[in-house]
């Protein structure tokens, strides 16, 4: 067996053995809770600041883009699932947007 396939198989068993899966069932419930706190919020602050002739389009728009993130992060997981397990790929997907909505919050601190 070669030397990657080895490490592959450890990193695997290790996911398993540490037993990440809570780790990924913290992260998803934090996504979750985030994710049903702010549609409502932004929903609203996107009809304050839009004309009413075109907030249906700028909420389909918003539905658009959600639905294609959604996709790639979808992707996202079922690749680093077929490496190394559900609940890595979901802690790993969770840290990756944590970092970056602290990366964005950061930027917009930066330029006001």
């Amino acid at each position: 067996m070669n030397k990657s396939l080895r490490n592959l198989q450890y990193y695997k068993f290790s996911a398993y053995g540490f037993e990440y899966w809570w780790w990924s069932l913290l992260f998803f419930t934090v996504v979750y809770l985030v994710e049903n706190f702010r549609k409502p919020i932004m929903t609203g602050l996107v009809a304050d600041e839009v004309p009413n002739e075109i907030l249906a389009s700028v909420l389909s728009a918003q539905s658009q883009l959600k639905t294609v993130i959604t996709v790639l992060i979808a992707l996202v997981i079922g690749f680093v699932a077929d490496f190394f397990g559900v609940g890595v790929a979901i802690t790993t997907v969770s840290l990756i947007l944590g970092l970056i909505v602290l990366v964005i919050h950061w930027y917009k601190k930066s330029n006001k």
